[in-house]
């Protein structure tokens, strides 16, 4: 597994164009991007401030996200209880969902490999759903 650079606090809010103080305030809510605790050290993965920034595109400043929530209240439940109501805005709401073969298809590559981690995983087979798995048969 390829550990990725890691951003601080200060890198990750520079590069989202908001305040320290503001994204410390993130952490404090689900609302906010995926981090890593490492001891005491807050730290961000690019890739996930990324998928984050996407998830949170609007069209107008009169509606809410662009985004839905999960369309299946059942899976989105469950990886809400496995995870958080940030990871699943972040990961599975932007995945496609086709009911008929309950299989979820990721939008990147990021979010693909975070839904296909093994608790997760596993999660989804009591479920009978599917992640949709790249060609290169990666997990």
């Amino acid at each position: 597994m390829d550990i990725p650079a890691l951003l601080s606090t200060g890198q990750a809010a520079q590069r989202l164009g908001v305040s320290v103080s503001y994204l410390n305030k993130l952490r404090l809510s689900d609302d906010g991007p995926p981090f890593v605790k490492l001891g005491a050290r807050v730290a961000y993965d690019p890739a996930d401030l990324t998928v984050w920034i996407e998830g949170r595109k609007q069209r107008s400043t009169g509606g809410g996200l662009l985004m839905a929530q999960f369309p299946d209240d059942a899976v989105r439940a469950r990886i809400v209880e496995l995870r958080s109501a940030a990871f699943a805005a972040s990961y599975l709401d932007p995945a496609a969902w086709e009911p008929s073969t309950r299989t979820i298809t990721a939008r990147t590559e990021v979010a693909r490999r975070k839904l296909c981690e093994l608790e997760l995983r596993t999660a989804f087979a009591e479920l009978g759903v599917s992640v949709y798995e790249l060609a290169d048969g990666g997990h």
